[in-house]
C-alpha cells in the first residue's frame, strides 16, 4: 500500500520549526573564466557540482536551476567534506547552505553566485537571489523538532513554548544569526502547515529532473 504524504506528516506530531539556513550556489574564486562565461559554457560542456547528497536541497535547487537555465551539470553527491575540492577547482560549483561555504566566501577563496533568501543578505548586499535572477524558488534548509503522532494538544503546545523561549533567548539568537542561521519559533499547526508547503513547492520539481522512484 502506498503511503500517502499526506499520511506521512500526520505520522508526527510537529513541536516546532528550529531554524532555517538559505541555499548558496558558488564557484571557485581561483577559476579563471567569469560568471557568465561559466554559464555559457555549461550550457554546452558538463560541468560538475558538489552537494551534500541525493534528493538534499542543494542537489534540488541545482538540478531545477540545470533544467531550467538548460545546462549540463553533473552532480557529485558527498558523504563528507568537499571545500577543498570546490577551492582547488576539482569541482566547478557547490551548492550547499550558507552556514557551510560562508568562511570560504569571506576568507576570499569561494565566490557565491545566488542566494536563497527572499531578499539579499545585509551581510552580502551584491549577492542576488534566484527570485532575482528568474528561478521561483527561495530555496533553504529547515531543521524541525517533532514527536510521535497522538500526542495531546497540551504537550505540544508546551514543548514547543518551551523550545520557544530557547530560542528567544539573545545568546542563542546570537549564535545562530552569526552562522547565517535564522532562528524560527512556529506553533506545531504551523508547523505543519509550512511543512506542506514545502512539499507542494518540491515535489514538482522532484517530478521535473527525474528523481521521484
Amino acid at each position: 500500500m502506498r503511503v500517502t504524504r499526506r499520511a506521512r506528516i500526520l505520522a508526527f506530531g510537529g513541536l516546532i520549526l528550529v531554524f532555517a539556513v538559505a541555499l548558496v550556489l558558488l564557484r571557485p574564486v581561483a577559476a579563471p573564466l567569469s560568471d557568465a562565461e561559466y554559464v555559457a559554457i555549461a550550457k554546452d560542456t558538463p560541468q560538475s557540482y558538489g552537494t551534500a547528497g541525493v534528493g538534499t536541497v542543494g542537489h534540488l535547487t541545482a538540478a531545477y536551476v540545470a533544467q531550467k537555465a538548460h545546462l549540463k551539470l553533473t552532480h557529485i553527491p558527498y558523504n563528507g567534506p568537499m571545500l577543498g575540492d570546490i577551492l582547488s577547482g576539482v569541482l566547478d560549483f557547490g551548492s550547499l547552505t550558507a552556514s557551510t561555504v560562508m568562511g570560504g566566501i569571506d576568507g576570499g577563496g569561494l565566490r557565491a553566485l545566488v542566494v536563497g533568501t527572499d531578499k539579499r543578505l545585509s551581510k552580502y548586499p551584491d549577492l542576488p537571489t534566484f527570485k532575482e535572477l528568474g528561478f521561483d524558488i527561495s530555496p533553504i534548509a529547515w531543521m524541525a523538532l517533532s514527536g510521535p503522532a497522538g500526542m495531546s494538544r497540551e504537550l505540544q503546545a508546551s514543548l514547543s513554548k518551551q523550545f520557544s523561549e530557547i530560542l528567544a533567548r539573545p545568546k542563542v539568537k546570537a549564535i545562530l544569526q552569526q552562522e547565517l542561521i535564522e532562528p524560527i519559533a512556529m506553533s506545531p499547526q504551523e508547523l505543519t502547515a509550512f511543512v506542506q508547503s514545502d512539499i507542494k513547492t518540491w515535489a514538482p520539481i522532484i517530478d521535473a529532473v527525474g528523481l521521484r522512484k
